[in-house]
């Protein structure tokens, strides 16, 4: 459901009738005319939104909101700081070998903290909306062991959620590809329109890659001449390399 209002003398209110705690957004349009999009808890209860300086909104009030405001503010300062860092930072182009490993290492280090703040707060506030919106919000940067570390913990009502249900079935599907486990066979058309199995391809040679690709992908169309140089040195006996597009 869509509701509207103005702001007028710096202040806006709305009034509704709310049963039970759902996720919903704010968004408002800025003195710079861009529209800026904030999540929070829509439940019973008299809930202030200031909308700050920097453009930001802090929730509060209301007891969800209240337990959700630390990790939104958390997250917004992490943000700014990783805008600044990529902003400041030169092109890959125009680095050597050396400090593109320099920056790999620093991204990493940034995806490390990003992923401790989301892990911190889906835990601390397992088992309430405030604590889904976080897990549903940054699932995909967990492996699946730490996916499966929240869930473990959530509660029945929570486990029926159709966000929460369908990170479990893709958990289950992590799980059965994971390193050590057999293949999945699957059958796709190649270029002629000729179905081809991965199973051909099992136990002819040393070594098989299976490469998803696709054209939209930069970092994809960056790494192909990497790998095509690569398979005319290997291919044979030792390696083959199977390309699925996803165009």
């Amino acid at each position: 459901d869509i509701d509207e209002t103005t702001i007028s003398n710096n202040k806006f209110s709305f009034q509704e009738k709310v049963d039970g705690t759902k996720i919903a957004y704010l968004i408002y349009t800025n003195h710079e005319g861009n529209k800026v999009k904030q999540a929070f808890i829509l439940e019973p209860g008299k809930l202030n939104a200031q909308i700050t300086n920097d453009g930001s909104v802090i929730f509060s009030g209301t007891s969800q909101n209240d337990m959700l405001q630390p990790y939104q503010s958390e997250i917004a300062v992490f943000n700014k700081k990783t805008e600044l860092y990529y902003k400041s930072a030169p092109k890959d182009s125009a680095l050597s070998y050396t400090d593109m490993l320099k920056r790999s290492i620093q991204d990493e280090e940034i995806n490390a903290e990003e992923l401790s703040i989301h892990k911190k707060y889906a835990n601390k506030l397992i088992n309430t909306t405030a604590g889904s919106y976080v897990f549903t919000n940054s699932y995909y940067l967990m492996s699946t062991e730490e996916k499966l570390e929240i869930l473990n913990k959530m509660n029945a009502q929570q486990l029926q959620l159709k966000q929460i249900k369908d990170i479990q079935t893709n958990v289950e599907i992590e799980r059965k590809v994971a390193p050590g486990n057999r293949f999945i066979d699957f059958t796709l058309n190649n270029t002629d329109n000729t179905p081809i199995s991965l199973s051909q391809y099992i136990g002819k040679t040393n070594y098989l890659l299976v490469e998803f690709w696709a054209s939209w992908c930069p970092d994809c169309m960056r790494f192909l001449p990497q790998l095509s140089a690569f398979y005319a040195k290997h291919h044979g006996k030792m390696l083959e390399i199977v390309g699925v597009s996803l165009d």
